[in-house]
């Protein structure tokens, strides 16, 4: 596994794998000029070739949830690898997130990592060119883009998976943490965690974050929505 690094003016350095195109650490200076990583990741490196909690990783073709692995397509059934209770799960058993990624760009702040997926991985039809990048600014914001080309009809969800602690990896939890998210409506899941195809409105429900709310203020609400998931999902 290659290391690769970028990095900003102000004291931010970013680490990387091309295993799953990864974010390893993240490293930067906190108001007392204490050095600290703020994402979750692996010790023992070789976990990035399997990644059991997908940290730091692309995930792909299809992140989240589909329903007993089957989805309709120009009047077909697709049915797709099985490999979470019954249900499909982050692109199957050999995901985005344990591809070898190919580096097609690599500056001081950015870099760009590219995969060619085969019509039929994971059962998924077309084949698929990808491209996600990573950029550091000044400003410590991290501005990642993904970008997807596919020869024939398909399906494609694509995410970023890092775990924050902005109190550092050895910071404890996060519940003293706010939160902001420009969204009126999520979409609803059931008991299983799948997505219902409805779209709910937070107006009045814990999950409400268009303002900036402290992540530990709501998270034993009793919505049906944070039951199913635990908390935060």
């Amino acid at each position: 596994m290659k290391p690769l690094v970028i990095k900003n003016k102000v004291g931010s350095r970013l680490s990387f794998t091309n295993v799953g195109a990864c974010l390893k650490t993240w490293h930067i200076h906190t108001k007392k000029n204490k050095k600290i990583d703020i994402v979750l990741g692996y010790k023992n490196e070789s976990l990035y070739l399997s990644n059991p909690l997908y940290l730091g990783s692309t995930v792909g073709r299809y992140a989240n949830r589909i329903k007993n692995g089957t989805f309709n397509l120009n009047g077909n059934t697709i049915t797709l690898p099985q490999n979470e209770n019954n249900h499909h799960l982050h692109g199957g058993y050999k995901g985005f997130s344990s591809k070898v990624w190919d580096i097609s760009d690599h500056s001081s702040n950015k870099i760009i990592f590219a995969l060619h997926s085969l019509d039929l991985e994971e059962n998924y039809p077309s084949s698929l060119n990808t491209r996600v990048s990573y950029k550091i600014t000044d400003n410590n914001e991290l501005i990642i883009n993904f970008n997807a080309e596919a020869e024939d009809d398909t399906v494609l969800n694509l995410t970023h998976h890092s775990y924050f602690n902005l109190n550092g990896v050895n910071g404890g939890n996060i519940l003293n943490h706010k939160l902001k998210i420009f969204s009126d409506s999520i979409t609803e899941i059931d008991h299983d965690l799948i997505p219902t195809g409805k779209f709910l409105d937070v107006n009045d429900t814990s999950l409400d974050f268009r303002d900036s709310i402290m992540i530990g203020e709501r998270i034993n609400s009793n919505f049906y929505q944070m039951k199913h998931s635990n908390g935060y999902d």
